[in-house]
């Protein structure tokens, strides 16, 4: 594992529940295709940091073998049940988060005390509201048990780019008849050799975009994918 190439943004989401939760998400670059594993790590403290600002390891499993020395978007998101207003201790309250990679950092500050007040107005948490905080690019309307973000593993593949263009490309395979059902879908998706060969008949001319996709590792995020599509 190590840092990721560049931070591009940070966002802290606040769950308006008694005690709040906490919810981290970030965006970032890697300087070539096969990077796979995204997490946000955080640094451990033996006292609490003066600032109030915890802070974050953007780390990622660097390729093996082969890669396309291009620059590519990579995401995490990290979630918890640590009250931000006592996050190091009885009512001192978490400040902020920075993200480190290789190249920068990023930091993000809560916005006000009142974010940390589970009896203030609670802040919109719809698909809509989060989508237009820029957070996240999602249509997913289902809920997890977190109550929060509808779904962390499909927000995760959304708010990478490439799931996007890779859901185009499986759209086209299946308007052309290539991919037949969801079963079949999940088949394709989870098979890099698969994937490619299907669509390399969809999006001839574009060896470097379908690389990218299939790096993008579509395997963990092929539920998602597949119940978009179908």
């Amino acid at each position: 594992m190590q840092r990721i190439y560049s931070i591009e943004s940070v966002k802290i989401h606040i769950k308006k529940s008694n005690p709040p939760k906490l919810g981290i998400s970030s965006v970032g670059t890697v300087s070539s295709s096969g990077w796979t594993n995204p997490h946000l790590s955080p640094r451990v403290y033996v006292v609490p940091p003066s600032d109030g600002i915890q802070d974050f390891d953007f780390n990622a499993q660097e390729p093996q073998g082969i890669v396309l020395p291009v620059m590519l978007p990579i995401s995490a998101a990290q979630l918890t049940d640590k009250d931000p207003a006592n996050f190091w201790g009885k009512g001192v309250p978490l400040v902020g988060v920075r993200v480190h990679s290789q190249t920068n950092t990023v930091e993000e500050k809560i916005a006000t005390a009142a974010d940390l007040n589970p009896h203030a107005f609670s802040a919109d948490f719809s698909l809509q509201g989060i989508a237009e905080s820029n957070a996240w690019l999602l249509e997913d309307k289902r809920a997890n048990e977190f109550g929060f973000f509808p779904d962390l593993k499909c927000l995760v593949c959304k708010a990478n780019p490439i799931y996007w263009q890779t859901a185009l490309g499986v759209k086209l395979a299946k308007q052309a008849g290539l991919i037949k059902s969801k079963e079949e879908c999940k088949d394709i998706a989870g098979n890099s050799e698969k994937l490619a060969a299907v669509l390399a008949q969809v999006l001839p001319g574009q060896a470097g975009l379908i690389a990218a996709i299939v790096s993008f590792a579509v395997g963990a995020c092929k539920d998602c994918l597949c119940d978009d599509v179908f």
